[in-house]
C-alpha cells in the first residue's frame, strides 16, 4: 500500500507538512515557467482514500488512491 508520501514523490509535488487537509504549493508541472515561480498555484487534498491535486494555472490534476 502507497503512503501520501510515495503519491507526493511520484508526481513531484514537495508540501511543507505530509497532513491530512487541503494545502496550496507550487506546481511542479508549470512554476518554473511562470513569472511569479513562488505563487502556491496547485492544491493539494491528503484524505483518508488517497492524495489528489488540482493547479489552478495549467489546469494539471490528478492523484491516486492508497
Amino acid at each position: 500500500m502507497k503512503t501520501a508520501s510515495d503519491i507526493l514523490a511520484e508526481f513531484g509535488i514537495r508540501l511543507r507538512a505530509e497532513r491530512h487537509g487541503n494545502q496550496k504549493t507550487v506546481c511542479p508541472n508549470c512554476s518554473h515557467l511562470r513569472k511569479h515561480k513562488r505563487d502556491p498555484c496547485l492544491s493539494v487534498l491528503i484524505d483518508g482514500e488517497g492524495v489528489f491535486f488540482n493547479c489552478k494555472n495549467c489546469s494539471w490534476k490528478g492523484g491516486k488512491s492508497y
